[in-house]
């Protein structure tokens, strides 16, 4: 995409890391990156669940950060990953990232750890699902679509069950 001044920008560049892998993990890296993610936060934010739990550890609010530093489910990719990010962003130019002292925004944004982080998402089950379908009224005991669940008669809005 052309800048203002006619130019290329190396802002609105894809990332070439992200731009080789299969379609759905980029999808998955990109809505991780804008925020528009399966966690619990961004679906209690949307009205798809009714509180913003994770439903991997019951901890009270599942963020992206809880996600990759803190969810106990994950806790060995969570030790692979960021090896390999301190790792990468030791050996290039740029900052040094650690778990302690980068934010995942920061994380998400530098293209040398955007292969450590694919690989996560590659491992795990974030952002594939929004856990199992949630109790919308408990008073007449129907069940809530999740938004990787299928309704009667079509298809949830997550990814089908389909490999990455």
């Amino acid at each position: 995409m052309l800048g203002l001044t006619g130019r290329s920008s190396d802002r609105q560049k894809p990332n070439p890391v992200v731009a080789k892998a299969n379609k759905r993990l980029a999808s998955r890296f990109y809505q991780l990156r804008t925020g528009h993610f399966l966690t619990g936060q961004y679906l209690a934010w949307t009205t798809r669940r009714p509180d913003a739990t994770c439903w991997w550890c019951q901890y009270s609010i599942q963020t992206r950060e809880h996600l990759f530093k803190n969810c106990p489910q994950w806790r060995c990719q969570q030790k692979t990953l960021w090896t390999t990010v301190l790792k990468e962003t030791t050996k290039l130019p740029g900052p040094t990232r650690r778990r302690d002292r980068t934010s995942i925004a920061e994380l998400l944004a530098d293209e040398r750890c955007s292969q450590a982080v694919l690989q996560f998402l590659t491992t795990t089950d974030i952002g594939r699902t929004s856990g199992p379908p949630v109790a919308e009224d408990e008073g007449r005991g129907q069940r809530g679509l999740g938004v990787g669940s299928a309704g009667p008669g079509g298809a949830g809005l997550g990814e089908g069950d389909g490999g990455d």
